[in-house]
């Protein structure tokens, strides 16, 4: 196996050293094209008059969709986010999720018509955010969204430990922009002792602002660790609650379980957990 795949590129750029947004759109989707391996592509001072423009030019790009790249614009602090040649550790929450939905159909605690209710999906393009980040754009590792309704309830991001600001910055998007309930990051650290990792949970204090509530250490995990991190019902429904449901009850997600997944994926990487 061609290890060489599995190394991550981060790569900064300041828009300011582009003289026009012609110059940027044509920068950014050579650095989409070239990409061989797991690469972020970073451009700050994206003013608005550019990045929503630039933004759906390359989401529209056939070559762009053709290497699966992820494009992210945050109008408010003014970012352009290029993801590319995602690895098994940036897709191991996929197979998590849905093993956890599994269980809890298994268990009673979400009904089939329950389940028929919403669905998740993988790189969905989503443009209808409000207020001040009207404007921005997002494809996100995944998302979970009501039936029918465009905007997510649950969001979860996934990358290396270099985004962890980036990804903190765009929780903002989600729970001011949108009517999003949680937003979940995932973020990965390569150290000498193998890879660690951490899952943050995000939702909205009283005030209405972002609040981190929870942090869970994936790797290295504690022998005796049983925690779980927890949804409820209503966060899942919003709206949509169906009749006679208790909107507080809880929907556990099982870090065992995630932390199998991510063991599978890092030894298809040539890696393990630290």
């Amino acid at each position: 196996m061609d290890a060489g795949i599995y190394e991550h590129n981060q790569i900064d750029y300041d828009a300011s050293r582009f003289p026009t947004q012609e110059n940027l759109l044509s920068h950014a989707k050579e650095q989409i094209l070239r990409a061989t391996q797991s690469t972020d592509v970073l451009y700050t001072d994206v003013s608005p008059a550019w990045g929503s423009s630039i933004a759906d030019s390359l989401i529209g790009d056939s070559e762009v969709k053709g290497k699966y790249a992820r494009v992210n614009y945050n109008v408010v602090a003014e970012m352009l986010w290029l993801r590319v040649v995602h690895t098994e550790i940036q897709c191991c929450h996929q197979e998590w999720l849905k093993r956890e939905l599994f269980e809890w159909m298994q268990t009673g605690l979400l009904s089939q018509e329950e389940r028929d209710k919403f669905h998740w999906s993988v790189g969905t393009t989503i443009r209808s955010f409000s207020g001040d980040y009207q404007g921005s754009r997002k494809e996100p590792d995944l998302v979970i969204r009501p039936m029918h309704q465009p905007l997510p309830s649950i969001v979860m991001e996934n990358g290396w430990s270099g985004l962890n600001l980036l990804m903190a910055t765009d929780v903002r998007v989600w729970l001011l922009g949108t009517n999003a309930n949680v937003v979940m990051n995932l973020e990965w650290t390569k150290t000498p002792d193998g890879v660690s990792g951490a899952i943050k949970v995000y939702s909205r204090s009283q005030d209405g602002l972002p609040h981190l509530r929870q942090r869970v250490v994936i790797f290295p995990a504690a022998a005796d660790s049983t925690e779980n991190i927890n949804i409820t019902r209503e966060e899942l429904f919003g709206q949509h609650l169906l009749p006679d449901t208790n909107p507080e009850d809880i929907l556990p997600l099982s870090m065992d379980g995630l932390r199998r997944k991510a063991k599978v994926a890092l030894a298809r990487m040539g890696l393990v957990p630290a």
